[in-house]
């Protein structure tokens, strides 16, 4: 943490659907949520101007501020709806894992069987080469 801009005092996460996003912190005991229905905020992304629609939610937590953001249909080109697509592919890729690990994963039921994969992946597990 740095000293010079102080303690973190907020927390933003870009979320696909606000009331679920709600919802999961409201479970870990965080709200009540203040909820800014839709935002209009015309700007620029990557040089081209561009229009986009979003809805947010915020709530604290002791002197933590949560901060929820989820674009909207019918918005151009924008960082939010960028961040939700790449982590959406990062996510559904399987994980890299070495010969030992993809074997607990599968009988643990959290991989489906899968051939080896190139031995130049590393193992994020382990780092080990798979």
């Amino acid at each position: 943490m740095s000293k010079l801009y102080g303690p973190m005092i907020q927390q933003g996460y870009i979320v696909p659907d606000l009331d679920a996003g709600m919802a999961h912190w409201l479970a870990r005991g965080v709200g009540p949520w203040y909820v800014i229905p839709a935002v209009t905020i015309d700007g620029f992304h990557y040089g081209k101007p561009t229009t986009c629609h979003i809805t947010a939610a915020f709530a604290c937590s002791g002197d933590q501020q949560i901060e929820l953001i989820a674009p909207l249909e019918g918005s151009g080109p924008n960082i939010y709806s960028e961040t939700l697509a790449m982590i959406n592919k990062v996510i559904s890729r399987p994980p890299r894992t070495c010969r030992r690990h993809r074997r607990q994963l599968v009988r643990a039921g959290r991989l489906a069987q899968t051939p080896a994969r190139p031995a130049e992946l590393s193992c994020t597990a382990c780092a080990v080469p798979s």
